[in-house]
């Protein structure tokens, strides 16, 4: 699924066009416009694919630095 530049891949992707929520499992990988990309078991997102949680995050930054945590948040 791709929305403003930021591109989700997933086993498996829902997207509730009535809510405007996304929720992908599975090998998730959501890359932002930037190049970064954080990999997860799950994620619950804004039709944007901007805001949302992430469980058992790895953020891959462009630039070569690593982010992890059990759950991210963005807002």
């Amino acid at each position: 699924m791709t929305r403003e530049g930021n591109l989700l891949n997933a086993e498996k992707v829902v997207w509730n066009r009535k809510t405007g929520e996304v929720t992908a499992s599975g090998n998730v990988r959501l890359v932002n416009p930037g190049g970064d990309t954080a990999y997860g078991d799950s994620i619950d997102l804004t039709d944007s694919l901007k805001d949302g949680v992430i469980e058992n995050m790895l953020v891959v930054l462009d630039r070569g630095g690593r982010i992890a945590a059990a759950r991210g948040v963005r807002h």
